[in-house]
């Protein structure tokens, strides 16, 4: 994040890591340790933080089959600092709590093959309608078509990108117009 006086803008790549977090993972010796408690408060920026979010089918413990139970994880996880309600799902979950402070977040990473599995994705399906429903922010993985070097290879196609390999058109042009369109067209209220 950087900051300006009337403005709050997302960065990437140079904070990697180091950002607090306000929900982590557990540390091994935690029960050593006294617990360090961050305070957004206590901070003059406090009102320019902007959460972003990721979810993958893959990603750590979140489980990722059901939309109930994926609309109440992202609750769980940091949605809930735009103060919507709690979904249905968080009587099953029970661990729903409210925000403390109300913050803009935004969903800036997810994403799947872009193929014909796309129509049937459950997970991609939720994160759909659960953006639309609370019209929050996204952002895809990603654009590009092609890696520069991935797994030790040079030039590896991304079949998640939604740009082709060449980078002259999509990879997946039914998806482009049935899903991605369809969806950024319901973000804008058209």
């Amino acid at each position: 994040m950087q900051y300006d006086q009337d403005l709050s803008a997302l960065t990437t790549g140079l904070n990697l890591n180091t950002a607090p977090a306000y929900k982590a993972d557990a540390i091994r010796d935690r029960y050593r340790r006294e617990p360090l408690y961050f305070n957004l408060s206590d901070h003059a920026w406090a009102d320019k933080v902007v959460y972003e979010l990721h979810l993958y089918s893959m990603s750590e413990d979140l489980d990722t089959g059901e939309c109930p139970i994926i609309e109440a994880e992202l609750y769980r996880n940091g949605f809930n600092a735009l103060r919507i309600d709690a979904p249905a799902a968080c009587n099953l979950t029970n661990d729903c709590t409210p925000a403390v402070r109300q913050t803009p977040v935004i969903l800036s990473e997810f994403g799947s093959a872009q193929d014909a599995t796309l129509f049937n994705d459950t997970l991609q399906g939720c994160l759909r309608n659960f953006t639309t429903a609370h019209n929050i922010s996204w952002a895809v993985w990603s654009l590009a078509g092609s890696y520069r070097i991935r797994s030790g290879a040079q030039g590896v196609g991304n079949t998640w990108a939604l740009g082709n390999y060449d980078w002259n058109g999509w990879n997946f042009e039914e998806g482009i117009e049935k899903w991605w369109k369809p969806w950024v067209a319901a973000m804008s209220g058209r």
